[in-house]
């Protein structure tokens, strides 16, 4: 038979039987508690914008971190964490988050134009305005811009498959919307002259970039060069314009009294142009008689930085040089006005009409027809 415990038994078991108790669970332990949270913090600057997924976290988590350059001349190399480099690139970043506070940053550069370098120079005469859905002045293909980039590299056949362009901003100007050929030099030895880069403006957007163009040589290592041009992209540009006059002097090739027109084309005509919010003409024209003194005055709108052709016809109604080239009047000799080799001449050289100074009157005097010059 069982003897009754002693009582002294009965309280031991007791203790035993909580103390077991505490350790399943059934009193407080640290281990259980949730990990700590850190918080995440960008460094404030006036040249990027860091945004991350995450204003805090836990050690272990992965957090997204988003960078844009707050202006057109400043891009992203990378992004830190406390001085640690995140990983990705093209304007987004991961990193692990550790155990303890952090502070982002941005690691940035800034663009500057660079339009010679290595043997390659960017043609002056490129219109860095780009309009969107237009054409440029130098291209019959509609929705395209184009620029031209020249060489002065020996011995070179073709560019390496090194060689890439593109925007500082992508949204402006997108990869495909990029593209480039070659031409050789005429001389025989098939060099390499220029490239051709072509913009297609109705991939486009309004706004500012930066176009990097690099091409290095096929035919040999050292031989490269890279460019940094600033470039904008409207809807329209609006033009500026200065009152100039022409005084065509007809000499012997029309009488007075008889009638003339003339045309004055603009060489840089671009679509998408406006002069005082209206769309601007590709020529102007100008119907009107010979004068008692052999001579005929044009004054007209003249758009700041462009050139325009001269032709002259005899007649009322305008005619077409091949047609009727006895009728077609021409202008070929040179006239140099006022002006300097820094800021350019008032002039009329190689058939083109250009102006610096406004309410400037040029003397220009038929000296051919359209006849004599092509049939001697």
């Amino acid at each position: 038979m069982r003897k009754n415990m002693h009582p002294i038994c009965a309280v031991l078991c007791a203790a035993v039987g909580l103390t077991a108790f505490a350790a399943c669970g059934g009193g407080e332990d640290d281990s259980s508690a949730e990990a700590a949270a850190y918080t995440i913090s960008v460094t404030s600057s006036e040249d990027y914008a860091l945004t991350p997924s995450k204003t805090s976290a836990r050690a272990g988590e992965e957090i997204t971190v988003t960078a844009e350059g707050k202006s057109a001349d400043v891009y992203i190399e990378g992004v830190t964490y406390n001085g640690t480099d995140c990983d990705g690139e093209d304007g987004t970043y991961t990193f692990t988050m550790p155990d303890e506070n952090v502070m982002l940053a941005a690691v940035t550069g800034r663009y500057e134009e660079v339009l010679s370098d290595g043997g390659m120079s960017f043609d002056s005469e490129n219109q860095r305005a780009i309009i969107k859905g237009s054409r440029s002045s130098n291209t019959f293909d509609e929705h395209t811009w184009n620029f031209i980039v020249n060489f002065n590299w020996p011995q070179t056949y073709a560019v390496s498959n090194r060689s890439e362009i593109y925007s500082s901003d992508r949204e402006v100007i997108p990869d495909d919307a990029i593209s480039y050929t070659t031409r050789s030099n005429s001389s025989g030895n098939g060099w390499l002259q220029y490239a051709t880069i072509s913009i297609d403006t109705s991939k486009v957007e309004v706004g500012s970039a930066y176009l990097i163009i690099y091409f290095r040589s096929n035919n040999s290592s050292s031989t490269d060069g890279r460019l940094c041009v600033p470039v904008t992209v409207s809807d329209k540009i609006e033009l500026q314009t200065m009152k100039e006059t022409v005084v065509i002097d007809f000499g012997d090739y029309a009488e007075p009294g008889e009638d003339v027109i003339v045309r004055l084309f603009d060489s840089d005509y671009v679509e998408g142009t406006v002069i005082d919010g209206e769309d601007a003409p590709s020529f102007l024209e100008f119907p009107g008689k010979v004068g008692e003194d052999g001579k005929m005055t044009v004054t007209f709108d003249y758009v700041v930085g462009h050139s325009y052709s001269i032709n002259i016809f005899k007649g009322t109604e305008w005619g077409l040089g091949y047609e009727e080239p006895e009728k077609f009047l021409m202008i070929t000799g040179d006239v140099l006005g006022e002006g300097s080799s820094a800021t350019g001449f008032n002039q009329y050289v190689d058939g083109e009409l250009s102006f610096i100074t406004p309410d400037f009157t040029i003397e220009l005097t038929v000296d051919a027809t359209f006849e004599e010059v092509n049939n001697g």
